[in-house]
């Protein structure tokens, strides 16, 4: 893919290379430079400013679901990255662990919520219809799934490594 510079109001420009999409629409490159020149970068990265949710066409759904079945063909746990925020989540909404009562987790204690998180992404073959820009050079995508029988969605962004980034609750997405 062809990367595109948008430029923001800090006058800092971001080369959007996205490796999970082949090509974005004209439409989707101008709401992008659009998002850029209407917001300062710092603003973006500390959440001053919502996020800009991009809709993507069918053809995108499918080159992400694809590109995510050869990233995770012969991935090593190295080139995984978990948020804290993601087993905080899984906690909270597929645990229902009430926030006050966790102690937030981290690898290696909770191997089989990882193991669970990979499955889910590794077997999902549908993503949300939006993917989330958040000043960063590749976008976010959510991956539908099943985690301990709780329909829920794990967030995604692809880089040098994959990092799983939260998991949403889809019967109660707060």
């Amino acid at each position: 893919m062809q990367g595109f510079e948008i430029k923001f109001a800090c006058n800092t420009t971001i080369t959007i290379n996205d490796p999970m999409l082949d090509q974005f629409t004209p439409t989707q490159v101008a709401c992008l430079q659009e998002y850029a020149a209407n917001n300062r970068l710092s603003d973006v990265e500390k959440e001053i400013v919502k996020s800009l949710k991009l809709e993507l066409e069918e053809f995108q759904k499918e080159a992400v679901i694809n590109n995510k079945c050869i990233v995770f063909e012969d991935i090593s746990k190295d080139e995984l990255q978990f948020s804290n925020h993601a087993f905080e989540r899984y906690a909270e909404r597929v645990d229902k662990i009430p926030p006050s009562n966790f102690r937030g987790y981290t690898y290696p204690e909770e191997i089989e919520k990882i193991n669970n998180m990979i499955d889910l992404i590794k077997n999902s073959t549908m993503i949300e219809t939006k993917a989330e820009y958040k000043g960063e050079w590749v976008l976010r995508y959510n991956f539908i799934g099943e985690l301990e029988n709780e329909p829920v969605v794990i967030s995604v962004k692809f880089e040098d490594f994959v990092v799983i980034i939260t998991v949403i609750d889809k019967k109660n997405p707060n």
